[in-house]
């Protein structure tokens, strides 16, 4: 997605545009947490403020992800609000670009601003990173598989050795 400077005026400039699956999927990258299930939609708005340029919107994509408790499909709608600043290249020295850089700012050159980067580091930072159907999820048992939301399994508790190994350390603290 591309921003002309040339089309931001002293009223600044408002923008609607559609994100193809296809490139939300190229945003995602390799990872295979989250899958693109529709196309996207990314509202803007650009101001000038002096020689940077504001830009403020939000990105929404329709999201499925497959929860890490219990190996649920969950869809997840991404709703995702931005604001990044835009600083002129010309206007720094290589030093002071180097040190400010790092911090969240973004440099453009030239008449055009090309925003695909800022905006999927906007998308991919908001997504959590270890997806949940819900915040209570019960998770599978690790006995025979069952899905705890949907009910107890019948199972007999049996301990891991993770946990009797645990359940030994803290009586040995204790003591």
């Amino acid at each position: 997605m591309f921003l002309k400077i040339e089309d931001i005026g002293p009223e600044g400039l408002e923008v609607v545009e559609p994100v193809a699956a296809g490139v939300l999927a190229s945003w995602l990258g390799d990872d295979d947490i989250y899958q693109v299930s529709g196309d996207g939609t990314v509202e803007l708005r650009a101001d000038r403020v002096g020689r940077d340029i504001l830009v403020k919107g939000r990105i929404t994509a329709p999201l499925k992800a497959e929860c890490s408790r219990c190996l649920a499909d969950i869809g997840l709608g991404a709703d995702v609000a931005f604001t990044v600043l835009f600083s002129e290249r010309s206007a720094f020295g290589p030093a002071q670009e180097e040190a400010e850089g790092d911090g969240g700012q973004q440099f453009y050159s030239g008449p055009v601003i090309e925003l695909d980067e800022a905006l999927r580091d906007e998308l991919v930072l908001s997504l959590p990173m270890v997806p949940r159907c819900a915040e209570d999820c019960k998770g599978l048992c690790p006995s025979c598989g069952v899905n705890l939301n949907a009910g107890a399994c019948g199972c007999v508790a049996v301990e891991t050795p993770v946990a009797s190994a645990l359940r030994v350390n803290k009586r040995k603290s204790l003591s």
